[in-house]
């Protein structure tokens, strides 16, 4: 912006912890996942997975995540929880988005279900 002065305003992130990838307990189930905020007085909390009764594994995501241009465009919409990106994602891949390769996708979609899900340990 040229015209007229703004103030900077920085942003720290700390050194390390934004690029490493973290791992945590989660039932990898995308159904169940969406099954569980169907029910709209589950949209605005964390999925509790340890009632499924389903088998758990140890998943490792980044902390952070680059999104395709195609799922910034839905963001950009309106605010979104990370199940309603992975109800997204998965629609897209349905149809054979040209836009979202295999790796990609699979890594998002990950991260969707593990965003989405309380911590298993607690």
């Amino acid at each position: 912006d040229k015209l007229s002065f703004q103030s900077l305003t920085p942003v720290l992130v700390q050194k390390e912890k934004p690029w490493k990838w973290h791992s945590k307990a989660v039932v990898p189930d995308g159904a169940a996942l969406l099954a569980n905020y169907a029910d709209n007085k589950n949209s605005g909390m964390l999925w509790d997975a340890s009632e499924t009764n389903k088998p758990t594994i140890n998943l490792t995501c980044p902390r952070l995540i680059a999104l395709p241009p195609i799922a910034v465009q839905f963001c950009a919409e309106k605010q979104c929880m990370p199940w309603e990106l992975y109800q997204f994602i998965s629609g897209l891949t349905t149809k054979a988005e040209p836009m979202l390769q295999a790796l990609q996708v699979e890594t998002l979609l990950e991260w969707c279900i593990k965003a989405s899900q309380e911590d298993m340990a607690n």
